[in-house]
């Protein structure tokens, strides 16, 4: 079938429950990184910082535990430092740039846990 003037462009290969998906996901990993303390650009350190974030982005998308994700943001956080939680499929890439493990400056501080989903 070809296209007459004035068809809408539709993206047929994403459906509206993964886009909402890739919202709710991508709003877990920013508030997780505000969690534990990282900057918005605190990850930006390296010739290959882009994919890394990139890489922990798509395992963000990918991942199974949203909602033990979302619990963990909830919870009031414990005194002291704020580590990612075990099953977080991300939580080395998060340990790499918390600004206790910062090697290079991170201008991240501390801000908490956020409350809502």
């Amino acid at each position: 079938m070809q296209p007459t003037q004035g068809d809408a462009v539709t993206d047929f290969c994403i459906d509206p429950q993964i886009l909402k998906r890739i919202a709710r996901q991508t709003g877990l990993m920013n508030r997780m990184r505000a969690c534990l303390g990282i900057a918005p650009d605190g990850c930006d350190r390296g010739d290959d910082a882009g994919s890394l974030w990139c890489e922990a982005r798509f395992k963000c998308i990918g991942c199974t535990w949203s909602r033990c994700c979302a619990d963990f943001l909830a919870t009031p956080p414990p005194m002291g430092p704020v580590h990612p939680p075990d099953f977080c499929a991300n939580a080395q890439f998060f340990e790499n740039y918390t600004p206790r493990n910062s090697k290079s400056g991170n201008r991240a501080r501390e801000v908490g846990h956020e409350s809502s989903i």
